[in-house]
């Protein structure tokens, strides 16, 4: 039973030869496709305006988002200016009509009819309030110069 000891040592070589070859060519594919993504200038910059856009439409989405909370913060604060202010002028038209009982009598209808005016345009009456202030300011400027 001497047999062949050797024959199987070519067929062991040449199959560790074929698997070395498919290693390496597969090594080379990879770096023939790494090459050849770093030559695609084209692709590259393809990729490189997609990023950027995705980025711009990020901050766009953010740049929205934040500018809706701050609008609901502000409506928020505003509603509540206004209920303060409203609370306020509720409570003046309250005193300035219990101190109309004060006044001589002929000024007291007069007061009423004023109040009455304020309290159906208020902001009307602001803004001549308003008005008025600028004016004196600016008399009072050119008096000064």
């Amino acid at each position: 039973m001497g047999g062949k000891s050797t024959s199987n040592k070519p067929a062991d070589q040449v199959a560790e030869l074929r698997e070395h070859a498919e290693r390496t060519r597969e090594a080379l594919g990879e770096t023939m496709q790494e090459l050849s993504d770093k030559l695609d200038v084209q692709g590259r910059a393809q990729e490189g305006v997609r990023l950027g856009v995705e980025k711009v439409h990020q901050a766009g989405e953010l740049a929205a988002d934040k500018a809706h909370q701050a609008t609901e913060q502000v409506t928020r604060m505003a509603h509540e200016a206004t209920a303060q202010v409203r609370d306020a002028a509720t409570r003046t038209f309250e005193q300035a009509e219990q101190k109309i009982d004060d006044l001589p009598e002929p000024v007291r209808e007069p007061a009423r009819q004023t109040v009455a005016v304020v309290r159906q345009r208020p902001a009307l009456v602001f803004l001549t309030l308003a008005g008025l202030v600028v004016l004196w300011r600016l008399l009072s400027r050119r008096q000064r110069d």
